[in-house]
C-alpha cells in the first residue's frame, strides 16, 4: 500500500471513530453541551498535517454531522470548511501558542459555532431568535468551554496516533 494511500485511511480512521463516539446520546441537557470530538479531530489533522487534509474530507464528515444532528444540510459543511481554511492558514501561528492560549482560541472557535447554530434559517422571525435565551447563551459557555478543556487530551491523544501510525 502507498504511503499517502495510508495515511490517508489512519486519518479517515481516527475521523470515523471520533463520529462514533459523537454519535453516543446522553440525556438531552448533558448531550447540549457534550464536546464535539469530531471537530476537534479536524482542528488537530489541519494543524498537524495540513496537506493530508482535503476538501472532500470536509465535505463527507460535514455532511455525516448533518444527516446525523438534523442540521440544515449544508450547515456543517460550512462550519468544517470555514474551521479547516483557518486551521491551514495560521498553522504555523497556532503551533508556538501555550496550551492555553490553544484552548482560548478553541474557546472562541466552539462559541461562534454555538452562536452560528443559532440562527434560524427556516424561519426568520426576530422574536424567535434563539441568541436572546438566556439558557442558550450559558450552554454555549459551557459547550464551548468543555470543547477547549478536551483540546489537550484530544492533542496528545493524536500526536502519540499520528507518531505511532503516520510517518512524516
Amino acid at each position: 500500500m502507498s504511503k499517502p494511500l495510508r495515511d490517508n485511511l489512519f486519518i479517515s480512521l481516527s475521523l470515523i471513530i471520533f463520529l462514533i463516539i459523537d454519535l453516543f446520546s446522553f440525556p438531552i441537557s448533558i448531550n447540549e453541551i457534550k464536546p464535539s470530538l469530531l471537530i476537534l479531530c479536524f482542528i488537530y489533522w489541519n494543524i498537524a498535517l495540513p496537506e493530508k487534509i482535503n476538501l472532500l474530507f470536509v465535505l463527507v464528515f460535514g455532511f455525516l454531522l448533518d444527516l446525523i444532528n438534523g442540521t440544515l444540510l449544508g450547515m456543517y459543511p460550512l462550519i468544517l470548511l470555514i474551521i479547516s481554511y483557518f486551521s491551514q492558514r495560521y498553522f504555523y501561528q497556532f503551533r508556538p501558542f501555550t496550551f492555553i492560549q490553544q484552548c482560548l482560541v478553541i474557546f472562541l472557535v466552539f462559541f461562534s459555532i454555538k452562536i452560528l447554530l443559532a440562527i434560524d434559517f427556516n424561519d426568520i422571525n426576530p422574536n424567535s431568535l434563539t441568541l436572546a435565551d438566556k439558557d442558550y447563551v450559558i450552554s454555549s459557555l459551557w459547550y464551548s468551554l468543555l470543547n477547549s478543556l478536551s483540546w489537550p487530551l484530544i492533542f496528545f491523544l493524536l500526536r502519540a496516533y499520528r507518531r505511532r501510525c503516520i510517518k512524516t
